[in-house]
């Protein structure tokens, strides 16, 4: 089945639409709002229903989606969450957010001497080579929601859009239909699930009815067993062209919300699709997340491809009541992007943050930045040189935290060996890498007890 990467524009701003695009309110509060219930009906092409289903297990993914994309953003919101921000450099009230980071996760210093203009890019934002530059990115990647894959909570908007409409889910092992009525019946749940932007591109577009088809069961492999509830998976087609297709793990149950998430590849490409899974363990106060995006494009393309792999641990005090964190205590995160230029280069970058919240000597978030710079003639092999990575001076080893704070007993995340470098996710500089899609099969509950950079933990 084809992407909707490969579709004409509408598909490509309704499910997978670009990151740079400008913030809005209807777009980056989409997840908040209640999901209505749909009008239209459901058929069920298939009676047979699997034996090993439960058929009791129903679960409302949209709900899921929403309470767990609120959880990770309020840990933004805490008082505690300043060291996260450069000392208090960045506003972290949530409704201030979007004035604090561009809509690809981006921090912008409320000095706008600290800001530039980067080739390619309209908004000013934080000089990377700043201090403040690594806890202002972590900052931006739970605090504001970029409607993609570049910050946690817009990978959960873009990647809830059809669990969404689906809504409350019978895991029955039955192959169902969903037609949801878009111009109709069903606008009000279409609007609160994709998005006042891209509703209005299904208004231009004149499509008037989207086919969702899925089959759910509760989870019966002994892999999974233990760690998720349901499984779920799906294909959606509207005015007889695909607009993509994908699984997802799905648990609300033991004081655990989680969701894990793959969206499929373009047949007619060479990318592995990309996977994500966040997880809130309400008793402990822990938020885990991890995106999983390797790049098997082909490099002489004209265009750049890059790949990101992204692994956050958070945890605080989390309140039932208000489904938010009230404050943070511990951070622990690694993020690491590659960026490559045909014409010219290709560069990477490793981000990495660990640390406690508090006025102990013991306190304090440790930060590192590593950077390369490779040529076309040295190949993308250049990337598992450890020799060619510089830490970035004047960011790397500095301790973040409030007074008393000495990052003492912390030497933060640190590359130490080529092994390090395999968490970039890049087949060519590391042939035997686990795909994305082999990486959401054998996907298991986060349950670490500290962030590391393998390149599967």
């Amino acid at each position: 089945m084809k992407s909707v990467r490969r579709l004409f524009p509408l598909l490509f701003a309704l499910a997978f639409f670009a990151c740079n695009k400008t913030a809005s309110n209807d777009d980056t509060d989409v997840a908040n709002l209640p999901t209505p219930t749909a009008t239209s009906e459901t058929t069920d092409t298939d009676s047979q229903s699997d034996p090993a289903a439960s058929g009791t297990l129903a679960i409302d993914l949209g709900t899921v989606t929403a309470d767990v994309r609120q959880a990770a953003m309020s840990t933004m919101e805490t008082g505690d969450a300043t060291v996260m921000a450069g000392g208090g450099q960045i506003a972290l009230e949530l409704t201030e957010a979007s004035s604090h980071c561009t809509q690809t996760g981006e921090p912008i210093s409320a000095d706008s001497s600290k800001n530039v203009t980067y080739q390619g890019e309209d908004t000013p934002r934080l000089n990377t080579t700043l201090p403040e530059y690594v806890t202002g990115r972590f900052y931006c990647l739970l605090a504001i929601d970029t409607d993609s894959m570049e910050s946690v909570p817009g990978a959960i908007t873009r990647g809830r859009i059809w669990p969404c409409m689906i809504g409350m889910v019978e895991y029955d092992g039955i192959e169902h239909v969903k037609t949801v009525a878009t111009l109709g019946a069903d606008k009000e749940l279409t609007r609160a699930c994709i998005g006042e932007f891209r509703y209005q591109g299904l208004e231009t577009q004149g499509i008037d009815a989207i086919n969702i088809t899925y089959t759910a069961r509760a989870v019966t492999e002994e892999k999974w067993k233990g760690s998720w509830d349901g499984y779920l998976q799906y294909s959606v087609e509207a005015q007889g062209e695909p607009f993509g297709e994908g699984k997802i793990l799905v648990r609300d149950s033991g004081g655990i919300l989680a969701y894990g998430s793959y969206d499929a590849p373009d047949s007619a490409s060479n990318d592995d699709g990309e996977s994500y899974v966040i997880s809130l363990n309400k008793s402990t106060g822990k938020v885990f997340y991890e995106a999983f995006m390797p790049k098997y494009s082909t490099r002489d393309a004209a265009s750049a491809s890059q790949g990101q792999h992204k692994r956050l641990l958070v945890e605080g005090s989390f309140d039932e009541s208000t489904k938010k964190f009230t404050s943070v205590t511990r951070f622990e995160g690694v993020e690491s992007g590659i960026f490559y230029d045909p014409a010219s280069s290709f560069t990477a970058k490793i981000l990495t943050l660990k640390g406690t919240v508090g006025s102990n000597a013991s306190d304090g978030l440790r930060a590192a930045k590593y950077d390369t710079t490779c040529l076309p003639e040295q190949g993308l092999t250049c990337l598992r040189d450890l020799g060619k990575w510089e830490i970035m001076t004047g960011i790397s080893q500095k301790c973040w935290g409030q007074t008393g704070s000495q990052c003492t007993n912390n030497d933060g995340i640190l590359l130490a060996s080529e092994k390090d470098l395999e968490f970039l996710l890049d087949p060519t500089a590391f042939p035997d890498l686990t795909k994305s899609a082999s990486w959401f099969d054998e996907l298991a509950l986060p349950t670490w007890t500290s962030v590391t950079t393998a390149a599967v933990q």
